[in-house]
């Protein structure tokens, strides 16, 4: 794994940790309001199937809007951009093979032979459940997250050998809601949820019981499993959801149910899709896909750099050109600081 890519989660860490008190649905229905209160439009069961492209023979086309099949009214409906123009963008969040494979499909042969190197990160297989007690005055001592690990002598670079573990013997994360503000249930009830590496091949090919069923042992399995290190926490679960690679396909549409982008075992806008296509004037890329990675910070890290280059084109040359003059100055400067001592015995 790459010590960067991670060191970037860690920083984070350290500057200050940040919880987001009603979960993610809150950030959401905020940028939503964002967006309307700046004359923007926000549309929902709308799944896109095509980047319409103004000329698609032309060198480097220029896209001038998108097609979706609107789930609540069962049509097809065109979006065109206000102003064709390379300087208004259509931004892409969903997994580069969707793109390239279904709303674009004159690349794919291209995107299929500069990708091949990369293979998608793992999925997860989760348990969110509640529980009907305040689970801060159960375990007082317990932390916000508490890692479970079967062999903690394994070196990091055995990880991807969790692939030929038995889903129900992995090591797991278990994520007591209750030790921050999380305002995610009432009063006296507490949000919690087990989680652990799975993949998208051992959920295929089942019949919907076989998969019921199986989602239900092995929910079985580690709720079990944590009953042993909290003793009494089944007997406190009122309520239990499961989600698979399926439900993470379903929801991000990638093919793998990733939920991190691209393996991060390199670093680099090599390794990720660029945020800024240079097969198209105006595509840009704003995913756990896209640099510097996935996870939820890596995707927000990665939002916040398109949207800021979006406003500014030459953003990334002023912050080159800024970097450079600093480290003149501070070379100039310890130049200076070493020269002075010498300057001053040649005047003695």
């Amino acid at each position: 794994m790459n010590l960067i890519y991670h060191a970037i989660p860690q920083c984070c860490y350290y500057q200050k940790a940040v919880q987001i008190q009603g979960g993610s649905g809150t950030l959401s229905n905020y940028l939503v309001s964002v967006i309307r209160e700046h004359g923007g439009e926000v549309r929902l069961m709308a799944d896109v199937t095509k980047i319409i492209l103004q000329d698609e023979h032309a060198k480097k086309p220029i896209c001038t809007g998108v097609s979706y099949f609107d789930r609540k009214t069962k049509t097809q409906v065109n979006v065109n951009l206000t102003k064709i123009s390379k300087s208004n963008k259509i931004v892409c969040n969903c997994a580069p093979d969707l793109v390239f494979g279904r709303m674009i499909p004159k690349l794919k042969n291209t995107f299929d032979e500069r990708s091949k190197r990369k293979a998608p990160a793992v999925s997860l297989f989760v348990i969110y459940f509640v529980c009907n007690a305040d689970l801060n005055t159960l375990f007082p001592n317990n932390a916000y997250s508490t890692f479970f690990s079967n062999d903690l002598s394994r070196p990091l670079s055995d990880l991807n050998l969790v692939a030929y573990e038995k889903i129900e013997e992995r090591s797991f994360v278990f994520v007591d809601h209750s030790k921050v503000d999380s305002r995610l249930t009432a009063s006296g009830r507490t949000f919690c949820n087990i989680t652990t590496a799975a993949y998208i091949q051992e959920w295929k090919d089942l019949t919907p019981d076989a998969y019921k069923l199986k989602k239900q042992e092995v929910a079985d399995i580690y709720i079990n499993r944590l009953e042993e290190y909290y003793p009494g926490i089944k007997a406190v679960i009122d309520h239990i959801e499961v989600g698979t690679p399926n439900t993470m396909r379903r929801y991000t549409r990638s093919e793998s149910g990733s939920l991190y982008g691209y393996n991060p075992d390199e670093f680099g806008s090599q390794h990720r899709m660029k945020n800024f296509h240079p097969m198209y004037k105006n595509l840009c890329f704003s995913s756990a896909w896209s640099f510097p990675g996935g996870g939820f910070t890596g995707a927000i890290i990665c939002g916040d750099m398109t949207a800021t280059k979006i406003l500014d084109q030459h953003i990334l040359l002023k912050k080159i050109i800024f970097t450079v003059f600093c480290a003149l100055v501070i070379a100039a400067v310890c130049t200076t600081l070493i020269e002075i001592p010498r300057i001053i015995e040649a005047v003695k």
